[in-house]
């Protein structure tokens, strides 16, 4: 589970950035959220990390409206890849990616898979989706 917007000490596997202005080249700034996943210090039992975004549905946002929406990965070997997911109006509620621990030559690594599935009922279509009950 992520921690949201908290510094700690040591950092966490995952981190949820706080939304906050960024200052663009148009005139006006755009309002962004970031996170950081560190897969060296996940448990070993975790075995996959799903990505996802979903849309507050009280303002009846959806997808469509992430003019910006983009998944950056950095390695420390300084291979980066960026994948922009869908802007769909019938969407409110999407997994980006799914980064998989993944064995080649005998030698433990992680993978990435861009996926940009959505669910038009938002957050508990895809928490069904994945076994995942809300109350």
């Amino acid at each position: 589970m992520p921690a949201y917007c908290q510094a700690e000490t040591p950092p966490p596997p995952a981190v949820h950035r706080c939304k906050h202005s960024e200052e663009t080249r148009q005139a006006r700034p755009r309002r962004v959220e970031r996170a950081t996943l560190r897969p060296a210090a996940l448990p070993p039992h975790i075995q996959r990390v799903t990505i996802a975004i979903t849309m507050d549905t009280d303002s009846g946002l959806t997808c469509g409206a992430l003019t910006h929406a983009a998944l950056h990965i950095n390695r420390a070997t300084q291979a980066a890849w960026t994948f922009q997911p869908p802007s769909d109006p019938h969407i409110r509620a999407m997994v980006i990616a799914e980064l998989y621990r993944h064995t080649t030559h005998n030698q433990p690594t992680w993978k990435l898979r861009a996926l940009g599935q959505g669910w038009s009922h938002g957050l508990g279509s895809l928490a069904r989706a994945h076994g995942v009950t809300l109350t």
